[in-house]
């Protein structure tokens, strides 16, 4: 199982069911793990900043219209292909993997979250 700390998780008593689970490392859906070098970091970094998520053919929409709850958040891989990836907390997982990736390109919005309490 992939290590680090868990930034989002899904559970369920469902031992077929297709949960996603997000570490520093790696994202986790179902049986299938992707490591976070395979996946564009720096473009959905570079949206989630301005307020937006990156989308299928590179179309940037407003973080505002993910759906509350249940949904689909696409995910861009490196080699530009986009998938879209159903959880049950679309604005939570966006998020969690914006602020990922804004933080392995050398922003701060991922460390401020690590930083220790003082």
């Amino acid at each position: 199982m992939d290590q680090g700390l868990v930034l989002y998780g899904e559970r369920s008593r469902n031992p077929l069911a297709r949960t996603v689970r997000l570490t520093e490392d790696a994202l986790r859906r179902g049986g299938r793990t992707t490591p976070l070098e395979e996946l564009n970091l720096a473009a959905m970094a570079e949206a989630f900043l301005r307020g937006a998520w990156l989308g299928g053919g590179g179309a940037e929409r407003p973080l505002t219209s993910l759906p509350e709850g249940a949904g689909a958040v696409p995910v861009t891989r490196a080699t530009g292909t986009c998938a879209p990836l159903k959880v049950r907390q679309a604005p939570a997982f966006a998020r969690a993997l914006g602020e990922l990736a804004v933080g392995r390109c050398g922003g701060v919005a991922y460390k401020q979250i690590r930083a220790p309490q003082t």
